[in-house]
């Protein structure tokens, strides 16, 4: 029996600010709608609550106001309230490549694996592709705004003790149950510069608490980005990724409104 699409977009945000807006707005020019975009987001007062529900309700969204208490708790609220049988983590800021990534994602999806698609990941005027075509296998660098996980076989709930890279134990937690379909398109962009691509003395007590290795790993990445810059700290960081450059046409980009409001 043919199982069809019923993809879950999952947003989270904290307060109602430009990021959202270029996040909601690009789901909403999908040519395909999602089976449901669940929006949970804090930090919020009356009169945002009221615009975006006056300005981006659609039959499709469902918008969840103040219920976390953390990144990862947010992820979890969505999670739990979605009835899709798949499930994609779009945050505010995130937003799709073109205005056919739904459908992108209809042609490729199989009920049974793990769908994983490239990135652009931008910081000011520099793109890079994650991961390069070079590198394009199951044990890749994927980021998780690129990966569309199954969920209707088991719900699998994010560990909400860690503060940094819960995402990326949530996604190898799945990779014991699911196979992977790699595709070389591209379906997301996002930016740089949140906490967790930001080595700092906030993420280097968060690694702490992990590992001795991983906080001396966090300390080498603070030192390395402030005698380079966060700009030539992040080039490297691609390099050593075997990111793919590409050059970015914002001029042509919907949402650059957006964008330059963020830089």
């Amino acid at each position: 029996m043919e199982i069809h699409l019923k993809l879950s977009v999952i947003t989270i945000c904290y307060k109602s600010s430009p990021e959202l807006s270029i996040t909601l707005d690009s789901i909403d020019r999908q040519d395909e709608s999602p089976y449901e975009n669940i929006v949970v987001i804090s930090g919020v007062n009356n009169n945002d609550i009221l615009r975006l529900e006056n300005g981006y309700s659609k039959p499709y969204r469902k918008f969840i106001f103040n219920q976390d208490n953390s990144l990862f708790h947010a992820m979890n609220i969505g999670l739990k309230e979605a009835t899709g049988n798949c499930v994609l983590y779009l945050n505010g800021g995130d937003y799709f490549y073109s205005d056919v990534d739904i459908s992108k994602i209809h042609k490729k999806w199989s009920a049974d694996s793990i769908l994983r698609f490239q990135v652009v990941q931008l910081y000011k005027d520099m793109a890079w592709i994650r991961p390069g075509r070079k590198n394009i296998n199951k044990n890749a660098n994927w980021a998780h705004c690129g990966t569309i996980i199954p969920i209707d076989r088991k719900k699998i709930y994010f560990d909400e003790s860690k503060k940094i890279s819960a995402d990326t134990s949530w996604i190898n937690s799945y990779k014991l149950i699911y196979d992977s379909i790699c595709s070389e398109e591209i379906l997301t962009c996002f930016e740089l510069g949140g906490v967790s691509s930001s080595p700092s003395v906030k993420t280097i007590k968060i690694h702490k608490s992990n590992s001795t290795l991983k906080m001396l790993n966090e300390i080498l990445k603070m030192f390395l980005m402030k005698m380079a810059g966060r700009k030539r700290y992040y080039q490297l960081l691609a390099i050593k990724s075997g990111f793919d450059r590409i050059k970015y046409n914002y001029s042509q980009c919907s949402f650059e409104k957006y964008r330059q409001l963020m830089l």
